[in-house]
């Protein structure tokens, strides 16, 4: 039953580790897209910062010019402020993988450990079983030797009778 028990605790501890290992890889797939959200976000604010020196460099000094910079400017401050957010939440992703991560090998090494410490009970127990077999093994040779001890003897006695009848019948004739 401790075998059973020890078998199931290692099933669930096993089931356990697969879940940890699936909500880890699913944080992995989150970050690797915010990492490619950022990236694209960044590539969209090159873009918008090359456009903004376009427009720059071909706008005249007039109204329209200013406001296109200001909406340019505007824009590239809410892609700054959606990176920064966006970094800000990878960074959090990172921390609850990190500590996600540890907690696992944390949980990881109990299961080690309570496995071994389970595997150490069942060879004390084999080992002290396999002692009580072989000592009632050993009383078993002991007893079966000297039942033919006996038995010889008693072969050697009838024997010994035996060929004293038939002495006495050939002295006899």
């Amino acid at each position: 039953m401790d075998l059973d028990r020890l078998v199931l605790d290692i099933k669930l501890a096993l089931e356990f580790t697969s879940n940890l290992k699936n909500e880890n890889d699913s944080l992995q797939n989150k970050i690797v897209s915010l990492e490619s959200h950022i990236a694209m976000l960044e590539n969209q604010l090159k873009e918008k910062e090359i456009s903004c020196n376009e427009l720059l460099d071909q706008k005249n000094a007039d109204e329209n010019t200013i406001l296109d910079k200001i909406v340019s400017m505007q824009m590239d401050q809410k892609l700054k402020e959606d990176f920064k957010e966006l970094s800000a939440a990878h960074c959090d992703l990172q921390e609850l993988h990190t500590k996600t991560l540890a907690a696992h090998t944390i949980e990881l090494v109990k299961e080690k450990e309570e496995a071994a410490e389970g595997v150490e009970e069942v060879r004390k127990e084999l080992e002290k079983d396999i002692r009580e077999l072989k000592s009632g093994h050993e009383s078993q040779v002991t007893r079966f030797q000297e039942e033919i001890d006996t038995l010889r003897n008693q072969v050697q006695e009838g024997h010994r009778a035996r060929v004293e009848e038939v002495a006495k019948v050939r002295v006899n004739f």
